[in-house]
């Protein structure tokens, strides 16, 4: 929703003006992912805007690990929770994680790492029954590069990624993307 909500106000908005219709249709057919929500996308075009997305959650993370100092994962002191986190980190924080800085955003960021947590315990036994579009998707929620990874590299990832953050605190886990990136 952060990337498609906006996107949908501005075409409901300007579909009624006079003579738009044959613009918007001109755009579905040459330029369908400025248009159209992700539902309506190809495989491949799902996949090239999630590693887009990916790419971009990651420059981000790992910008917010250099005002840290670089730390590791075992440098749990250097990583701040949440909420001790000053504006300009918590901006990066928020692009990190692909959310909007707005009222609330705190408590969505730490309800997605709830819910990540939960499906990171019910992952391992469920990644060899996933299909291609699934690993990406899993992939794309956790920010996990996938860049041109077949399906066997993906699932490998996936299990190295719910291994690496099974043991993380909360504070760290906040920022296991990057870290997961870094190793």
């Amino acid at each position: 929703m952060p990337v498609e909500g906006p996107k949908m106000a501005i075409v409901t908005a300007l579909l009624p003006v006079p003579l738009s219709v044959y613009v918007f249709a001109f755009a579905v057919i040459f330029f369908p992912r400025l248009v159209l929500t992700r539902h309506f996308w190809s495989d491949e075009q799902r996949r090239e805007f999630f590693q887009l997305e990916v790419t971009k959650a990651l420059i981000s993370g790992e910008q917010l690990l250099s005002t840290f100092g670089s730390p590791s994962p075992s440098d749990e002191n250097k990583l701040k929770p949440i909420d001790k986190l000053d504006t300009s980190e918590m901006l990066l924080l928020h692009g990190m994680h692909s959310m909007y800085p707005l009222p609330g955003a705190k408590r969505r960021i730490e309800k997605r790492m709830e819910a990540l947590r939960a499906l990171d315990n019910l992952m391992p036994s469920a990644i060899d029954g996933f299909n291609e579009r699934q690993l990406i998707f899993n992939c794309y929620i956790r920010k996990i590069d996938i860049g041109k990874k077949s399906e066997s590299e993906m699932r490998d990832s996936l299990r190295q990624y719910v291994k690496f953050t099974s043991r993380m605190p909360n504070n760290v886990y906040l920022y296991a993307s990057p870290l997961f990136k870094q190793k």
